[in-house]
């Protein structure tokens, strides 16, 4: 077989790769699956034996997402396939399957910039990131809740040269901001570090992989905590 020949280092890169793009392949389905479900869900009457049914394959379709998402967590490629991507296309474009999978409990709010904003990215790994923070936000929300998720374009000072004079530059700030009843001190300064969670069953690299996704696109990811109004998530990039 060719991949015997591969060497270990390239053989990872190429399993990362194929699993992100099943990964990706998946939640495409799982949106496919929970329209028809909609669909369905439209002449079947409430409370009979197929409204329960359709209740049933919401929470395998959310259980199923839940596991692409921890799969993208595990494997994580060490180089990323840069194209230039309209931030508001991408969040417009996974919009749907997150109201299909945490609409049930939380509302999806969004707000975006009037005009597009382009940044250099890899398209499969920057919606896997604002997945991971809506998933992150919902977990904070176990009565419900509403989710913002806003893109707005911001002058910072430029962390793409190294010393010299310093310098502004546009930025482009993605946020992720839950209406949850904030963080504690201690679970902040915690968050990052692997294999930490609070959360039965998880691996705990969410946001750490999030993070060093977000550092291979050439920005930051920070946390803004505002007991008791919420965490709200932040991604920077260079606006182009």
């Amino acid at each position: 077989m060719a991949s015997a020949n591969l060497d270990p280092d390239r053989r990872r890169r190429l399993s990362a790769t194929v699993v992100a793009t099943l990964a990706h392949d998946l939640q495409n389905l799982l949106t496919l699956i929970g329209a028809s479900v909609d669909a369905i869900r439209g002449i079947a009457p409430a409370g009979t034996a197929a409204d329960e049914a359709l209740a049933d394959v919401d929470r395998a379709i959310e259980g199923a997402f839940r596991i692409g998402l921890e799969l993208l967590e595990i494997v994580q490629p060490d180089r990323v396939d840069l194209a230039v991507v309209d931030l508001n296309d991408a969040v417009a474009q996974a919009r749907h399957l997150l109201a299909r999978v945490f609409g049930g409990r939380v509302r999806i709010h969004v707000e975006l910039t009037p005009a597009p904003v382009f940044v250099r990215a890899d398209a499969v790994r920057l919606e896997w990131v604002l997945l991971n923070l809506v998933s992150n936000a919902d977990d904070a929300m176990p009565h419900g809740g509403v989710v913002t998720i806003a893109t707005t374009v911001i002058d910072l000072p430029d962390q793409t040269t190294n010393g010299g004079t310093a310098k502004t530059r546009p930025y482009v700030r993605l946020s992720v901001a839950d209406s949850g009843p904030g963080m504690t001190q201690e679970l902040q300064e915690t968050a990052f570090e692997p294999f930490f969670t609070n959360r039965p069953g998880r691996t705990g690299l969410g946001l750490t992989s999030a993070a060093v996704t977000v550092g291979r696109l050439g920005g930051w990811l920070r946390l803004q905590n505002n007991v008791p109004h919420g965490t709200r998530a932040e991604v920077y990039l260079p606006l182009l």
